[in-house]
């Protein structure tokens, strides 16, 4: 008796007509409205351009030690203080930079699936099983959208693409750039036989020309280091609570989720696998222990890691996957990922909509 094939995967496999490109944008569209119904949208640091305002009247500004972290990138920074310089008013330069910042996600997303970077089924998982489009969301504000892009970028199958992308996302975030180049060279070498040497290097000297340049712009400011030093039992006490439920709801159940759709390429093992290994516990460590962003921390560094990883995955017919089960599949477990919460310093984040307060304010 033949298999049954699902009408589903064959739209979304062999999109050839302007009806299935339709359905996968309907998909698409329902995906993303319905995970920021669940999730909600949330407005945050608000006092980021309010800092800049000063700075450009030529105001004495003195910026909190806890929120020093908000000005570690230089990119980020030269933007909020072009808007600033415009004129505008500290909400619409967060607006300006996050519609901005959206536009440029969903620009490098078309641009990846255009060159075969990643397949439409495989960015529709990491929209529907990841927390990209949630992190936007609930992070109203931030520059995420645009770090996201450069992210993206970074894991592109062109080698002078993937090295800009990831040189101007250590100008966005060091830190995450670091370890988000590591993440991509190490699946690259383990899963195709690819040497990302380039790219790391260049990573590297920009993460070193941006903390010099900060260090001359805002002499004042410290590192991410002195923040952990002085934070240090508050990040204790924070990742003895939220650790374990971040690991199983920000790792554990996106990266299973996705992998009953593509399962685990091959892995050339030896010490690409022990490497992989080990940048996957220092990834737990950083999100899980020493952050308080725990599952928006999850996201950026691991979003091009994760397009490397379903490059390199089998296909979806290879894996007799194909039959009759794929929309019920799909199904549950995005209902079942739809309830479980964001988590931050202040624990589960779920329906939420400071946003439209704050929007309705102004």
């Amino acid at each position: 008796m033949p298999a049954r094939i699902d009408p589903l995967s064959v739209h979304l496999f062999s999109p050839d007509r302007a009806q299935d490109r339709l359905l996968i944008a309907s998909l698409i569209g329902v995906i993303v409205m319905t995970i920021v119904a669940f999730q909600g949208i949330i407005y945050v640091d608000r006092d980021f351009p309010i800092y800049f305002q000063g700075m450009v009247a030529g105001n004495h500004v003195v910026v909190p030690t806890g929120r020093h972290f908000l000005f570690e990138g230089v990119l980020d920074d030269g933007v909020a203080w072009g808007l600033t310089g415009a004129g505008l008013t500290p909400f619409a330069v967060q607006a300006a930079w996050t519609v901005g910042g959206l536009v440029c996600m969903i620009a490098t997303l078309v641009y990846s699936v255009h060159n075969k970077t990643i397949s439409l089924v495989d960015l529709i998982l990491v929209l529907a099983f990841s927390r990209l489009v949630d992190t936007c969301s609930a992070y109203i504000g931030r520059f995420d959208p645009l770090l996201i892009s450069f992210l993206v970028l970074s894991a592109n199958r062109s080698r002078w693409v993937s090295i800009a992308g990831a040189m101007a996302a250590a100008l966005c975030h060091p830190l995450v750039a670091l370890v988000s180049t590591a993440g991509v060279a190490i699946l690259c070498l383990a899963f195709e036989g690819r040497w990302r040497i380039l790219q790391a290097a260049a990573t590297a000297l920009a993460v070193l020309a941006n903390y010099a340049a900060l260090h001359l712009w805002f002499p004042t400011m410290t590192n991410r280091l002195d923040f952990a030093q002085h934070y240090f039992w508050d990040l204790i006490r924070n990742n003895a609570r939220w650790g374990l439920p971040t690991l199983i709801s920000s790792l554990l159940v996106p990266i299973l989720s996705i992998q009953v759709f593509r399962p685990r390429p091959n892995l050339k093992l030896g010490w690409p696998g022990a490497a992989l290994l080990a940048w996957l516990v220092g990834v737990v460590l950083i999100t899980c222990v020493l952050t308080l962003d725990h599952t928006r921390d999850v996201l950026l560094v691991t979003i091009a890691p994760l397009i490397v990883y379903l490059r390199a995955s089998p296909r979806f017919e290879t894996v007799g996957l194909a039959e009759g089960r794929f929309a019920q599949l799909f199904v549950v477990l995005f209902l079942a990922r739809l309830v479980i919460p964001n988590i931050n310093a202040a624990g589960f984040l779920f329906m939420h909509y400071h946003a439209l307060a704050v929007a309705f304010s102004h």
